[in-house]
């Protein structure tokens, strides 16, 4: 026996989600109501895709504000390394910074677009402006609700940790839109008779993520394991559930098979050993710097709600709790397929104690905020259907009482923009942003190789060089330098960057504080003027 299954809404009422123009309808008979409500229907989706529109474009917009800070470690590092090398290179070196799908985006972009860093960070950027409109229908196929639809956009617009990794030439941003559309497609599977084609495109979907970020294997068994359980549990019919089954253990193999297709380049280079020993010491690395699975969740966890406040988090909190309970309660097979995948995905990376750093649990971060959106609408829903009294056919006298209560919590949703706009840097990686660029540039005008520049190492060091078509600049001790411009955080580090132990400290006269830019002070010292005339010509003079 067949359990039709509900999505998740307000069970008795029926309330306007946004006001629309009222018209001069003849709704004296059945075809006047027809025609009326078939034009209110079209009137409430063109506001519906209108706001969904706006929130995208003020999203891409805010992000674009991001797209040319400084350049960060892994980045750069991906860039210099990998990212700027040759399409045969980038598919043989497989190590964990080497999201291969997203650096092959990025060495196409950079090699028509060039390297400046939006450039390096547009993929990553087109991936986080996806997400608006990907996570929004996620959010529509789990309750039917336009309220969920805009609180989830409007959350996945504003979050601090989103828009860091949407302007991060990074691949985490495909690897969330990547599972969310799998997700959909898993959806999809379960109320489609046609299953081969879905099937074959998940599987597709789950080996292009794990291209990107392997860990979207774990993502693709998890939505197996809930896909079988969520039917599973509710009273599927038997040939149904032998489908689902069984399509779903021949999807996962075919993910695995397009996924060794795609790494076969890495495979042939490196071979399985060599594949296994980058695993281990990338894995020891990361056992080292993370703290243990408690202390990762924590990590994880800071990092969604970063900016947040103290509002935000307790909504998505109780929106989550609230539309587990209801799912529970009515059955509701799509909420339920991503809570309990949800859950296996986190059991499975404790299992294999897979050491994720807290930017790699991101994937799962619109998920939750689609879920907490649901349980959010709902529970307005039911507020509103308390407090407002009901004309004789159900519905709000006064749509403008319920459009003012769900304006108000998509306000409170949107309350992290008002610290992400405070922040003039969005860093997660701890000392992940030494700001080089300023005094290389400085350098650069006061005219190399006269000048150098002494910082703490990191790959943006090599980047800006690169980028600015600098070669490699000199040692202090070098003769020819008279200028050297220092990058540090304060006094501290300055004194362990430049100390009677660097050679040629006795050169140079005292540094002084040159100007404070971002995160970071430049200071400035000259080479004693006494000295100047004994020191030869620069190598570029000598040419000349």
């Amino acid at each position: 026996m067949t359990v039709e299954t509900m999505p998740i809404t307000a069970p008795t009422r029926t309330v306007d989600h946004f006001p629309t123009v009222a018209a001069a309808y003849d709704e004296s008979g059945p075809d006047g109501q027809a025609e009326s409500s078939r034009r209110r229907e079209i009137a409430i989706r063109r506001w519906f895709v209108f706001l969904i529109t706006a929130i995208a474009i003020f999203g891409a917009t805010l992000r674009v504000h991001f797209l040319s800070l400084p350049m960060r470690y892994d980045e750069s590092y991906n860039y210099v390394h990998y990212a700027s090398r040759s399409i045969p290179f980038i598919l043989s070196n497989y190590v964990p910074n080497n999201h291969i799908l997203h650096t092959l985006m990025v060495h196409v972009v950079t090699g028509i677009f060039g390297d400046s860093p939006a450039c390096l960070r547009f993929p990553a950027f087109v991936a986080g402006v996806l997400l608006f409109p990907a996570t929004a229908w996620l959010t529509w196929v789990l309750s039917r609700q336009r309220l969920a639809s805009f609180l989830a956009a409007t959350a996945v617009c504003v979050s601090s940790a989103l828009i860091e990794y949407s302007t991060n030439a990074r691949g985490y941003s495909w690897l969330a839109l990547f599972a969310v559309i799998q997700f959909m497609i898993t959806v999809h599977v379960m109320t489609t008779k046609r299953q081969r084609t879905a099937w074959i495109t998940w599987a597709i979907v789950g080996a292009l993520g794990a291209f990107t970020v392997p860990v979207m294997l774990l993502w693709s068994v998890s939505l197996c394991v809930a896909s079988v359980v969520v039917n599973c549990s509710l009273k599927v019919k038997s040939a149904n559930r032998r489908a689902i089954m069984r399509n779903s253990i021949l999807a996962m193999a075919s993910c695995a098979a397009f996924t060794g297709l795609l790494f076969a380049p890495a495979i042939f280079t490196s071979g399985l050993s060599g594949l296994r020993a980058t695993h281990r010491m990338s894995t020891d690395i990361l056992d080292r710097q993370l703290p243990g699975f408690g202390g990762a969740l924590i990590c994880a966890s800071q990092l969604f709600l970063r900016d947040a406040g103290v509002v935000w988090p307790v909504f998505i909190v109780f929106g989550a709790a609230f539309v587990s309970i209801q799912a529970v309660i009515r059955g509701n097979r799509e909420a339920l397929l991503a809570i309990v995948a949800t859950i296996v995905a986190v059991a499975a990376i404790t299992l294999f104690r897979v050491p994720l750093p807290a930017r790699a649990w991101l994937f799962l971060w619109p998920i939750a905020i689609a879920l907490s959106s649901v349980g959010m609408a709902f529970i307005i829903d039911v507020l509103i259907s308390r407090r407002v009294p009901l004309d004789a056919k159900g519905n709000a006298p006064n749509p403008f009482i319920s459009f003012v209560a769900r304006f108000g919590v998509m306000s409170v949703f949107a309350m992290p923009l008002v610290n992400v706009l405070r922040e003039p840097y969005l860093v997660s990686e701890p000392g992940g942003l030494v700001d080089v660029e300023p005094a290389i540039d400085t350098c650069r005008e006061f005219g190399p190789p006269r000048c150098t520049v002494v910082s703490r190492y990191t790959p943006a060091t090599a980047y800006y060089l690169r980028e600015r078509k600098l070669v490699d600049l000199p040692l202090p001790k070098d003769p020819f330098v008279r200028r050297i411009y220092f990058v540090a955080e304060n006094s501290s580090e300055l004194a362990g960057l430049w100390n009677d132990r660097v050679a040629g400290y006795a050169d140079y006269a005292e540094p002084i504080l040159m100007t404070v830019k971002s995160s970071r002070s430049i200071f400035v010292a000259d080479r004693r003027e006494a000295s100047f005339d004994k020191y030869p010509a620069t190598p570029r003079e000598e040419k000349h």
